[in-house]
């Protein structure tokens, strides 16, 4: 646990010592919420800040899988694991210490846009504890998507072909999620993919859980798909990264 925390601690450092890094990711969900805002409020009425600022803070976690894997890509190619490797450090708490300090990254990250949504209207209703678990869920997916992130920077030969397999599948689950506009709004052949999309299930839960509503089912829908991707990636991940530092 202590390579965990160390490993975790040195990417959040690098993370703030990197102003292009620290810009693009607290302006980023800002930026996406009030571009998209005038526009698709209007569309969808009053109160449409409640159903999409849940969204933009998960933004924050999907769009943050291409950064996160590209750094990993880039310290796997500047040799930094090839020292960690002659040190009694395994191949888990090594990926382990930098999923947790991306998921770290993420939630802080998530605050902000939490904070600055409160600006056009965005409010909690359900709650201290329900407040903790609206972060809680969002530490939950963060670790699914920098699980994937982590595979796809170990299996990728350049840094286009990481972007290539991260950004189109994250753009496309965004437009494809109930969050940004309501399920209905859909065409009916393309109701089921939305419907069954994670990032759907997880607005949805984050949305009820900060408007005080009942919010299980999405709750344990989001966790199941977090657990059931995290550890399947996570797995392949610890397979693939020991197989390219033998």
């Amino acid at each position: 646990m202590t390579e965990v925390g160390v490993l975790a601690g040195r990417t959040m450092r690098r993370f703030l010592r990197t102003p292009q890094l620290v810009i693009s990711g607290f302006a980023f969900p800002v930026l996406l919420m009030f571009t998209i805002l005038p526009v698709y409020g209007g569309l969808v009425g009053d109160g449409y800040i409640q159903r999409f600022a849940p969204l933009i803070v998960l933004s924050t976690v999907t769009f943050g899988m291409a950064p996160s894997a590209v750094g990993l890509f880039t310290d796997l190619r500047e040799g930094i694991f090839d020292r960690l490797r002659t040190m009694p450090v395994g191949a888990a708490s090594t990926l382990a210490g930098r999923l947790l300090g991306d998921v770290l990254r993420m939630v802080a990250v998530a605050v902000v846009a939490v904070a600055v949504a409160h600006v056009p209207g965005f409010r909690f209703s359900g709650g201290v504890l329900a407040a903790l678990a609206f972060f809680g869920l969002i530490a939950a997916v963060g670790a699914m998507c920098m699980a994937i992130a982590l595979f796809a920077a170990l299996s990728a030969a350049s840094v286009e072909t990481v972007r290539g397999a991260l950004e189109p599948p994250t753009t496309l689950v965004f437009f494809l999620c109930s969050g940004f506009v309501p399920l209905e709004a859909f065409p009916s052949w393309l109701q089921p993919v939305v419907r069954v999309n994670p990032l759907s299930t997880a607005s949805e839960a984050l949305r009820r859980l900060a408007g005080g509503e009942p919010a299980g089912a999405y709750v344990l829908f989001t966790l199941a798909w977090a657990a059931g991707a995290g550890v399947i990636f996570g797995v392949l991940s610890v397979r693939r990264y020991r197989r390219r530092v033998s």
